[in-house]
């Protein structure tokens, strides 16, 4: 097939639903991966008597000084701890207190881990431990703006580009017109 740009622009108009569709796909799937991923901090819920405390906590922090766990300062007078340890490791669990650190919330600090180091901990409010399972927050070192940025942009373009790919192809019919992706290449 030869390249000629009029062609092109028209199987791109063709083409436009499917392409609309395709951003539609891949935000969706960039949203799910947010709020399901491995790094997004898990909502706990601590219920002490009959009073509610919500929070979220860190599951991702980055090596440049300790992971800051805060918790609404309504838990203070339950002797809140932070239980933690280096994971995947027998070592015993080390304890300590939360301090006040503004009206509103209590903070404890994890200790600082090299790249890729992760530790696990838990809360301990009232005798009770929240949430029931611990929590891994993995340490990574930060990474320059002039790498995310492209690096976060090719992901994206791979993921449209690849979902467009996906819906041309299922709607292709041999017979009549060539795909549109092929050509938008040449682009």
């Amino acid at each position: 097939m030869t390249f000629h740009p009029l062609t092109a622009l028209r199987l791109l108009a063709r083409s436009w639903k499917l392409l609309l569709l395709s951003l539609l796909v891949s935000l969706s799937a960039a949203a799910y991966q947010r709020i399901t991923g491995p790094t997004h901090p898990k909502k706990i819920v601590v219920e002490v008597g009959e009073q509610k405390f919500s929070f979220k906590t860190l599951r991702s922090h980055e090596t440049t000084a300790g992971a800051p766990i805060h918790i609404p300062a309504g838990l203070a007078a339950y002797a809140p701890t932070l239980l933690y340890k280096r994971y995947p490791t027998k070592d015993a669990w080390t304890s300590q207190p939360f301090a006040a650190e503004a009206p509103d919330s209590l903070l404890a600090t994890l200790p600082l881990q090299p790249a890729a180091g992760k530790v696990e901990y838990q809360i301990m409010v009232d005798g009770k431990l929240y949430p029931p399972e611990p929590v891994r927050l993995r340490y990574k070192d930060p990474v320059p703006l002039t790498i995310l940025i492209p690096h976060i942009y090719s992901m994206f373009a791979a993921l449209l580009f690849g979902a467009w790919a996906l819906l041309e192809a299922l709607r292709f019919r041999r017979s009549q017109e060539p795909l549109a992706i092929p050509t938008a290449t040449l682009l």
